[in-house]
């Protein structure tokens, strides 16, 4: 997990009353550098960090009785959250998918992505 700095802790908000902090996952959602901030009640990824970016703002935060997570090969996660109009791809920066895996096992289950079917659009001549 990584250390949450004070500006992504600024833009969480005030939590529900008996949620807490699991812990914060830098990672990029859809290219997007920022921190997956998981607490008991559900995720929320707050855009922002690395060398250049200083801002911070909360793009999107979700109950886990709203979200579908999927792995693919292990290195990514696919987040599908009721309401939304396309899955969001979470590739780990901080560390490996594992980590967070484990975090959030105990409140969503996580399922294998089914694998692209490649079709061979050549032409035989």
């Amino acid at each position: 997990m990584s250390k949450m700095n004070e500006a992504v802790a600024e833009k969480i908000g005030p939590l529900e009353k008996g949620e807490k902090i699991l812990g914060s996952f830098e990672c990029r959602i859809d290219a997007r550098r920022g921190f997956l901030v998981c607490t008991n009640k559900g995720i929320k990824f707050i855009q922002g960090g690395g060398k250049y970016d200083k801002v911070f703002q909360k793009l999107f935060e979700t109950p886990y009785d709203k979200l579908d997570v999927g792995e693919e090969a292990n290195t990514y996660l696919v987040l599908t959250i009721e309401g939304h109009s396309y899955r969001k791809r979470l590739e780990p920066i901080s560390g490996p998918i594992r980590v967070l895996e484990t975090i959030i096992e105990p409140y969503v289950e996580i399922h294998g992505m089914p694998s692209p079917h490649i079709t061979d659009m050549r032409v035989n001549s």
